[in-house]
């Protein structure tokens, strides 16, 4: 049997509230604010726990072999090597436990069946080389954020936060419904509770296991990121001439690679408002995804794909490829502010 687990955290990045900064840890209640306070430190200490309370009850159990890397968040780019020089270590397991999932409460032991993936890219907006008075070219010339509404409705409905290619659906099979249903029903309210909403703001439904299905069957649309949009304090009456947001929609139909391309650059390869000035850079490799697919007529019950190492290989190449983006909008972000 192999655990994985990985005890990295994420990169502390901008928004700390002030007093809440990421390298001045503070506990507050039952709370601990601060780098390091979160994410998935809790697998090597799992893995471990349960291994001791087998031993302290003289339970028999299978080899077990445990595997903590550090290096998850900035896409597990030295783990190959550690696999292969631990090969023989690790041998052939029977039982794969990815220790890297969320836990619902402490009244059940919970494990992961349905987990989306992702599909991201950049979609650039370009009407004038430089910005000018929006006062003398607005009305002559389009506005780039018009633009850009326009081109993000055709991947998602504003109205209801549907996704719209079909493409990017996969059937749900029955048992996973009623899955969701038994989840929603031991989770409550806590389902949506759990997020930091603002007084006044509700969730997309008010039906909980469309909100269980919402988030791991269900593809959906979030914009991460824009750049070409100035800081309120330093925006000026002018027309932006360029934004460039990057998108990332989770969806669970991400092993059909050709397929989830077509749908999520499709969009914009269609006639292109006002003109040639938006173009749409999907990421070459799709990230993460179920290990897991349905075959056809199987009523939900679920083959493991082939071929592990083929399967292990994508997925350290998709985490090769998130940190290369990473570091090439970093290097960007450093050189702008140079200049």
């Amino acid at each position: 049997m192999l655990l994985y687990g990985h005890l990295d955290k994420q990169p502390e990045m901008v928004g700390w509230a002030a007093g809440y900064g990421p390298w001045i840890p503070l506990l507050e209640g039952d709370k601990l604010y601060g780098r390091g306070g979160a994410d998935d430190g809790y697998a090597m200490f799992g893995a471990l726990s349960a291994l001791l309370a087998l031993r302290e009850q003289g339970a028999p159990h299978a080899h077990c072999v445990v595997l903590i890397e550090a290096c998850e968040e900035s896409g597990s780019y030295d783990l190959p090597y550690y696999i292969d020089h631990l090969a023989q270590r690790i041998g052939s397991p029977a039982l794969v436990v990815c220790l890297d999932s969320g836990c619902g409460n402490y009244d059940q032991l919970w494990m992961t069946t349905s987990l989306r993936g992702i599909a991201s890219g950049t979609l650039a907006v370009q009407v004038l080389d430089e910005g000018v008075h929006s006062g003398d070219a607005s009305g002559v010339v389009p506005s780039s954020f018009r633009i850009l509404r326009q081109l993000l409705s055709r991947l998602e409905d504003a109205e209801t936060g549907t996704v719209r290619p079909a493409e990017l659906y996969a059937q749900v099979p029955s048992e996973r419904v009623a899955q969701a249903r038994r989840a929603a029903a031991a989770l409550g309210d806590t389902v949506y509770t759990k997020f930091p909403l603002m007084p006044g703001m509700s969730p997309m439904s008010e039906d909980l296991t469309d909100l269980v299905l919402n988030r791991t069957w269900r593809p959906q649309l979030a914009v991460i990121g824009i750049d070409g949009l100035p800081d309120p304090l330093n925006a000026g009456n002018v027309l932006l001439p360029r934004l460039s947001p990057s998108s990332a929609c989770g969806c669970r139909r991400l092993w059909i690679r050709r397929r989830w391309a077509i749908a999520f650059a499709g969009c914009w390869r269609r006639t292109r408002p006002m003109g040639r000035g938006s173009t749409m850079s999907p990421d070459r490799v799709p990230l993460g995804g179920t290990p897991r697919r349905c075959r056809p007529g199987s009523s939900g019950h679920c083959s493991t794909l082939p071929k592990p190492p083929l399967a292990r290989r994508r997925l350290i190449w998709a985490r090769v490829a998130a940190f290369r983006s990473w570091r090439c909008s970093a290097r960007n972000s450093r050189r702008r502010s140079l200049s």
